[in-house]
């Protein structure tokens, strides 16, 4: 582990320390703005594995691993297509948080 490295991961920027070789320079703002976003990323996801380990779940399922039966009905007019976390949440619970593409698992 380089000094750098150590100096990130003691300043908690683990997502920093992980990847920061691998980001390429053109300019101070484009490296310092990926930089930032390997970070925030990092976070996100952290957070979310905490907030479920939290919630005790055992399993984390995707709508792709999610086992469609003709016996379900889902809302009128809607199909296994239309249905996503963000779409469904955001009409039907009090949701205030930004439902990011990390929530689905794509980045």
């Amino acid at each position: 582990m380089t000094d750098i490295e150590q100096m990130m991961r003691t300043l908690k920027l683990g997502g920093l320390a992980k990847e920061w070789k691998s980001v390429e320079y053109h300019d101070t703002e484009q490296y310092v703005t990926e930089l930032l976003k390997i970070e925030l990323h990092e976070r996100e996801v952290n957070r979310i594995n905490r907030m479920v380990r939290i919630a005790g779940f055992h399993v984390i399922k995707t709508l792709d691993d999610f086992e469609w039966r003709p016996e379900m009905e889902l809302p009128a007019g809607k199909g296994k297509p239309d249905i996503s976390w963000c779409s469904w949440n955001r009409q039907n619970t009090s949701c205030n948080s930004d439902c990011s593409e990390s929530l689905s698992g794509r980045a």
